[in-house]
């Protein structure tokens, strides 16, 4: 953390790993925040995030160290959340932070999984069955599912494996 980011942030928490690092996708949450919650409880869960530029400008809360990412637009409620896998050298933002791949726990309906075991997208697609939607976006396929309020993508980069998770509000 930068001296900007330690004045932005002073008298934030600053957990070393949130205590549940868990995805949960059969009620989207993430380390227990959920879809909608206030952005103070982000504050509570995770603590400062890495970047005050891609808080303030953008809404965007980054925790590279940790592989994941919350939107809460003006502070308000949690729009969405992010999620790296593979690759995650090529981050979940716009600005150069260092990631590293999610290292928790994804809660699939019927299966817990650790995250460093979802390598295809055939454990996406037997869990939700087939998604809404299929596209090719610079090289890499979308899958996304269309769920009761709430919309999950998830992108596979073209040898296969699983790029990141997002999960946002469907408003």
């Amino acid at each position: 953390m930068g001296l900007v980011e330690a004045i932005v942030f002073r008298g934030w928490p600053r957990p070393e790993r949130p205590e549940k690092l868990v995805l949960d996708l059969t009620r989207p949450s993430l380390c227990g925040i959920r879809l909608g919650e206030p952005g103070s409880r982000v504050r509570e869960v995770l603590g400062a995030p890495a970047s005050w530029r891609e808080k303030l400008k953008r809404g965007c809360w980054a925790y590279p160290a940790w592989g994941l990412r919350v939107d809460v637009p003006a502070e308000r409620e949690v729009e969405s959340f992010r999620i790296a896998l593979q690759r995650p050298e090529e981050g979940l933002t716009s600005t150069r932070l260092p990631w590293q791949s999610f290292s928790g726990q994804i809660v699939l309906p019927q299966q817990t999984v650790p995250a460093s075991r979802l390598t295809t997208r055939q454990v996406f697609e037997a869990a939700f069955q087939g998604p809404s939607e299929v596209e090719e976006v610079m090289g890499d396929t979308v899958l996304t599912w269309e769920r009761d309020g709430w919309i999950l993508e998830v992108a596979f980069h073209p040898e296969g494996g699983p790029l990141y998770v997002d999960v946002q509000r469907d408003d």
